[in-house]
């Protein structure tokens, strides 16, 4: 795994994939998706692991890192990306999720719940 905060590096079935948790990646992400607000985004993380989010998370945060560094992108498609993690695991998983909670993106979480707090309170 790569030293700064929000990379991963995981091997799959032989693929190096890096990724990285970015402003791009949650850009892609939100494009893909069709969201058009934060906390629609946190909300969909925040529903639970399926194949689907697995699936997404790791195209778009390889494509953002590719696209970051100017390389072209790992997966042409997320048909592409899907099958590349026919032997994607519990490790190359935990991998992921330990870049994901230390990206610096992570205290928008923070804020959108405090601002939601905060309302709260003037009701």
């Amino acid at each position: 795994m790569m030293k700064e905060r929000g990379y991963y590096t995981i091997e799959v079935a032989g693929q190096e994939i890096i990724g990285h948790f970015s402003v791009n990646f949650w850009a892609l992400l939100e494009e893909i998706l069709g969201f058009q607000t934060i906390e629609e985004m946190f909300g969909y993380i925040a529903q639970g692991v399926s194949l689907s989010q697995i699936r997404n998370i790791i195209y778009c945060t390889s494509s953002a890192y590719c696209e970051e560094k100017g390389l072209p992108r790992l997966f042409k498609n997320l048909a592409q990306c899907g099958l590349a993690l026919g032997d994607f695991t519990d490790d190359h998983f935990n991998i992921v999720m330990a870049a994901f909670t230390g990206c610096k993106l992570m205290g928008l979480d923070v804020g959108v719940a405090e601002k939601e707090s905060e309302d709260d309170k003037g009701k």
